[in-house]
């Protein structure tokens, strides 16, 4: 019997189906086909809490305009990296440190997008050998990490356990540099395990092997003698194509470029010719003989499903993508839609590596204030994920209506005039994007697209209290929810918010901050998203912005709209 035939009777002891289309299976050793399906398509959050995350972001990297983004994009959970030198104190490995506040908020903003989560608290740099180095030779460390463990498990245990999944330790491999074997690994894995149990009995784990968390690796383990646990596996073979340029697989990878897939002899000819460095020629010659295709990716995963069906144990390909630098996007997409579909053949949950970093499905029109987002469709479709339209990507609000008042796009011609308690403390300017686009100009910075090409610009030069607003009123009814969102680019030292001012059925006012968002950056452009539960007793809302101070503000593309 050839393998496919092996891997398709064992389907129903395996990973739930993808599509919600097909009937959950039967879930293995105590793993709830619930929690499989929240398992089932994911993306990774490189740099928010990693390594390369710059902690004086921490407090506005994540907003819940992604976690919307991912959910939109049919995603079901969440992969959160953390590197451990951020929330972990040898000294008092029972106390997290300060920057844990930023964790919960990006936690609470998943789940309330309706995604799940995988916490994966101990994901640390190739630069901070004490994590591997230490566990996997110092008994001491190790009862540090699991007090560790247990406080970050105690934090969120009391969450819905059908969503948060706790993940013990991304891509164990001190073997490779500590001159340990990776017999190491599988009683550190088991008492960080116990330790994690003993304060989250009710969410499921996940676990993993040696060797970089590799399919290899996970063949030399035995699973827990806990049943409520996943094991994940990390595919990005052959590193060859997938991690072509990339800087930290050393200098003969780093050097490669325009690498195809599939491949053959025939296929890396040119890009071979293009190589100086032998050892890098070496590699692309290997590849090309190596014929890699979906036959060959559905063999290296079908050691997996084999392993998983002789446990019966459910798996997850927790990372999986290209570096996508200077990989030819056609074959990059190819490769991706291969994984991806032997993976859902075999009933493996699986996250690509990840959301908006150097692999990611996500880009800028403005990287260094991180805005103006722009989906990649063809990924999207290598996925197997609905298309998002454009025009949804930032603000996802209806066109006006007038005879439905769904929403409203409100015309930055329609604002004014300015109202500021200075005397001649202020000025209101409607302008294009056309000009410089320098902000320290002063002139109108390069707008986040799909917004409209004209702004309001507020130069206030006070130091009191300023509002500027649309001159219309929406009817509202109490109990209603509302979408208040703008976009703002703030210079100097005032502040301004977005909020709507309610009014009862005889015109007066009973709530002046309704929805209040207010920018966090300077020198970008950020989108103010804001809910906005009516009150009882409203009859009508007039969207706002104000401020305060000294500053010199553009607003554009607001929209008000009922969810």
């Amino acid at each position: 019997m050839r393998l496919r035939s092996l891997c398709i009777a064992a389907a129903a002891l395996l990973f739930a189906a993808a599509s919600l289309a097909v009937a959950l299976p039967e879930a293995p050793r105590g793993v709830s086909p619930q929690r499989l399906a929240n398992l089932s398509r994911g993306i990774n959050l490189d740099d928010y809490f990693t390594t390369y995350a710059d902690p004086q972001h921490f407090r506005f990297r994540l907003k819940a305009a992604d976690f919307a983004l991912i959910k939109r994009m049919g995603f079901t959970f969440c992969r959160l990296p953390m590197d451990p030198a951020y929330f972990f104190d040898e000294a008092h490995p029972q106390r997290l440190r300060a920057d844990i506040a930023y964790v919960d908020e990006a936690v609470r903003m998943i789940l309330a997008a309706g995604l799940s989560v995988i916490v994966d608290p101990i994901h640390a740099a190739l630069s901070e050998p004490a994590f591997d180095q230490g566990l996997s030779t110092d008994p001491r460390f190790v009862e540090k990490i699991a007090l560790y463990w247990q406080a970050i498990a105690r934090r969120y245990a009391s969450l819905d356990p059908n969503r948060v999944f706790f993940e013990i330790m991304n891509e164990p491999h001190a073997s490779a540099y500590h001159r340990v074997t990776p017999a190491w690994w599988p009683p550190v894995q088991e008492r960080l395990a116990r330790a994690i149990r003993a304060v989250a009995p009710r969410n499921t784990l996940i676990a993993t092997g040696e060797e970089w968390g590799s399919i290899d690796g996970l063949l030399a383990i035995r699973p827990l003698p806990d049943p409520d646990v996943v094991y994940s596996f990390h595919f990005y073979d052959p590193l060859t194509f997938t991690h072509q340029g990339a800087s930290w697989t050393g200098k003969a990878r780093s050097e490669l470029s325009d690498i195809p897939y599939p491949s053959s002899p025939q296929e890396v000819r040119a890009a071979i010719a293009k190589l100086a460095d032998p050892r890098a020629r070496s590699l692309v010659s290997e590849y090309g003989k190596q014929q890699w295709n979906i036959e060959r990716i559905r063999e290296r995963i079908d050691r997996a499903v084999l392993w998983a069906h002789r446990w019966g144990v459910p798996l997850l390909c927790g990372e999986f993508g290209v570096y996508k630098r200077v990989a030819p996007p056609a074959a990059r997409d190819r490769w991706i839609h291969d994984v991806r579909s032997v993976l859902e053949e075999n009933h493996i949950g699986w996250a690509m590596w990840d959301y908006d970093a150097g692999f990611g499905i996500v880009s800028y029109a403005y990287p260094a204030q991180r805005s103006g987002r722009i989906l990649d469709e063809q990924t999207l479709r290598a996925l197997g994920l609905p298309s998002v339209h454009p025009s949804s990507i930032e603000s996802p609000i209806r066109r006006f209506d007038e005879r439905r008042s769904d929403a409203l796009v409100l015309p930055i011609a329609w604002w004014g005039p300015l109202w500021t308690r200075d005397r001649n403390g202020g000025s209101l300017t409607i302008e294009s994007a056309t000009g410089p686009s320098e902000p320290t100009t002063r002139a109108t910075p390069p707008l986040p697209a799909p917004v409209p090409d004209v702004v309001a610009r507020v130069d206030h030069s006070g130091g009191r209290d300023w509002a500027l607003g649309p001159r219309l009123r929406l009817t509202v009814h109490p109990g209603e929810r509302l979408r208040l969102t703008a976009w703002a680019w703030v210079e100097g030292k005032g502040d301004c918010t977005l909020q709507a001012v309610a009014y009862n059925a005889a015109g007066k006012v009973v709530n002046w901050g309704l929805g209040s968002a207010s920018p966090r950056l300077r020198g970008g452009w950020e989108l103010l998203d804001s809910e906005i539960l009516v009150p009882p007793g409203v009859t009508r809302i007039e969207p706002r912005w104000s401020g305060l101070g000294a500053a010199v503000m553009w607003l554009t593309g607001m929209r008000l709209a009922r969810e």
